[in-house]
């Protein structure tokens, strides 16, 4: 009589054997049996967190996220040495200097003029197959390109034209416009951060003084992580925005002065 247990054995042992075989032929083909690593995002700069802020319709932002937005546009602008750029972000009553240390002074000095400020395209360029003045370029001068804001123009604090060689630095949108370019798109996310009134009281109490409590938000600008960036900031500095619904405008701050444009001559 046949041994049927002897043959069960072998084949309860078989698909055993067989697994082995295959592990060992994956090794012996260097072949990873291991699942593969999800792939990483890259680093978000300030460039590409403004076009994702962009991409939020205004009225579903944020109130952090619209003051992030307001200076980033800013400070994108002011990196170009793009003034009527920068300018349109700016409040028509001027941009308010702001000490970077101590307290508020009884007296602070009287707001920049914003000066020269860029429009957006006129309704419709972009279809017509026009260049659209949103990007980055040298701001045109012309009627469908900037305006002098009628509050804010480019006359100095005695009325008088100011420009080269007047003995005053001018308005907010000619100071930088004269400055020297700064390579700002590619700072890493990290170099902003919106701050609350009260939590930027240690770090700048002059300026968390001057804010409003319920219409203010500022954004604090940090130096970049590792290597100092060229032209970029080596200390942190900020800038205040007001906020009214969805409209988000920068009123002063102290950046410029960091970053060694004067506001005055």
């Amino acid at each position: 009589m046949p041994d049927n247990s002897n043959k069960a054995t072998k084949l309860v042992r078989r698909p055993a054997v067989l697994a082995v075989a295959f592990s060992c032929a994956l090794f012996a083909t260097g072949q990873d049996v291991a699942p593969e690593p999800p792939a990483t995002k890259p680093a978000e700069t300030l460039a590409t967190v403004r076009q994702r802020l962009t991409r939020i319709k205004p009225d579903q932002r944020s109130r952090h996220e619209a003051a992030l937005l307001a200076t980033l546009d800013f400070v994108l602008a002011l990196g170009d040495a793009q003034g009527p750029r920068a300018a349109a972000r700016v409040d028509a009553v001027g941009y308010q200097a702001l000490p970077l240390s101590g307290e508020l002074p009884e007296r602070p000095a009287r707001a920049i003029a914003r000066g020269t400020v860029a429009k957006d395209p006129v309704p419709g360029q972009k279809a017509r197959g026009g260049k659209s003045h949103s990007r980055s370029g040298p701001a045109e001068k012309g009627k469908d390109s900037e305006t002098i804001d009628s509050i804010a123009s480019e006359a100095g604090p005695t009325g008088k034209a100011s420009g080269a060689g007047s003995g005053d630095a001018g308005t907010l949108s000619q100071m930088i416009s004269a400055h020297l370019q700064i390579e700002v798109g590619g700072l890493p996310a990290e170099c902003a951060a919106v701050v609350e009134r009260e939590k930027l009281r240690d770090e700048f109490p002059a300026v968390a003084t001057w804010m409003l409590p319920t219409e203010d938000l500022a954004v604090v600008f940090r130096p970049a992580p590792g290597e100092r960036a060229t032209g970029w900031l080596s200390y942190d500095a900020c800038l205040v925005v007001r906020l009214r619904g969805d409209r988000a405008t920068i009123v002063g701050g102290n950046l410029l002065e960091a970053l060694g444009i004067p506001a005055r001559r």
